[in-house]
């Protein structure tokens, strides 16, 4: 009886301790007891997934639209004072004309005709002129040059022309040059310098005013026994022209044959005295004259006075096409559109 009494409180034991063992430890007992045979129930205990927060999500902003940046304007450069002038004395090439006269100061010239003083000098980089100026050569900042003629080369004629645009020719000995001259506003003014050769000694060039007679595109020199030619003439006293170097006699009457039969060896003697006492020029000078007398009532002096300079005319070249074995060939300055120097550059 006693021995059932313990059985019954052993159970009852047994069963409460069942009841309070965690499940773990009675998974841990079963694994433990049970029988190789027997398949082990494995238990998972699962953890709560912890679900986070939401996060609100933020509200895009607009992008800002980049402003356009303004071009940068060109900072305007200051504009620079006018550039003073500068007073100087009348070049010794020039003389006052057309109703001016020196003053005391140097380089002021004044007429009374126009109740006027005009100044000499320059402005800047720009070549001497005459400015309307004041008695003292002073002249104001800006001030135009002067429109109007007051000085020639000291060389143009000293008597004033009779008309507005007349004509003349100046032959200066000494320098072997012809200048011509066209009246404007009352003065002569320089049109052209041409080198020349006049008479040699014992067929000087006859000096005094004369005046253009006649005109030949192509004309006979010399005689009929001893001919040659010249391109361009102007006859100005009895046997005396002006025209082209000479032409050689094989080239006959034919103008277009003599253009490319001139003398060479003579073409080469301008600027020093060759002639039997006309007065020679290069083609190009002899038809401009040609050209300029067309009313032929241009006048002609020849002077002993000292004129300009001229320019040396474009160098021979001793070679054909230009010039044959006997020296004769084109003149460098003929215009004629055969001329082989118009390809030499």
């Amino acid at each position: 009886m006693k021995s059932f009494r313990f059985a019954i409180c052993l159970l009852l034991m047994t069963v409460l301790l069942a009841c309070t063992v965690p499940d773990a430890v009675k998974t841990s007992s079963s694994l433990q007891t049970a029988a190789p045979s027997e398949q082990t129930e494995i238990i998972v205990i699962e953890q709560p997934t912890v679900q986070p927060t939401p996060q609100a999500t933020p509200v895009p902003t607009d992008t800002p639209v980049p402003t356009d940046t303004p071009a940068p304007t060109d900072t305007p450069e200051p504009t620079p004072p006018p550039a003073p002038f500068v007073l100087k004395p009348v070049p010794a090439h020039l003389r006052a004309a057309n109703g001016f006269v020196q003053t005391q100061k140097a380089g002021v010239l004044y007429s009374e005709k126009r109740n006027r003083y005009v100044a000499y000098g320059t402005v800047g980089e720009e070549a001497g002129t005459f400015y309307p100026s004041d008695a003292s050569g002073a002249v104001a900042p800006g001030t135009a040059p002067y429109d109007l003629v007051c000085t020639v080369p000291v060389y143009a004629p000293e008597k004033s022309p009779k008309s507005e645009n007349a004509r003349t020719l100046g032959v200066y000995l000494p320098t072997q040059c012809v200048v011509a001259f066209t009246a404007k506003d009352g003065v002569w003014v320089e049109e052209r310098v041409m080198i020349c050769s006049t008479g040699r000694a014992k067929h000087e060039t006859p000096t005094g005013t004369f005046k253009i007679s006649q005109r030949y595109e192509y004309k006979l020199l010399g005689t009929e026994e001893s001919p040659c030619y010249g391109l361009w003439a102007c006859r100005f006293k009895t046997h005396h022209l002006l025209h082209s170097i000479p032409i050689s006699a094989d080239a006959g009457r034919n103008a277009e044959n003599g253009h490319s039969m001139v003398s060479m060896r003579k073409y080469e003697k301008l600027g020093s005295v060759a002639s039997d006492g006309c007065i020679r020029l290069t083609v190009a000078d002899a038809k401009w004259i040609y050209e300029f007398c067309a009313d032929t009532t241009v006048e002609v002096w020849v002077t002993k006075t000292v004129g300009p300079t001229p320019t040396k005319p474009p160098a021979v070249i001793w070679e054909a096409p230009y010039t044959d074995k006997n020296g004769y060939g084109w003149d460098p300055t003929d215009p004629h559109p055969d001329n082989p120097y118009h390809s030499v550059s």
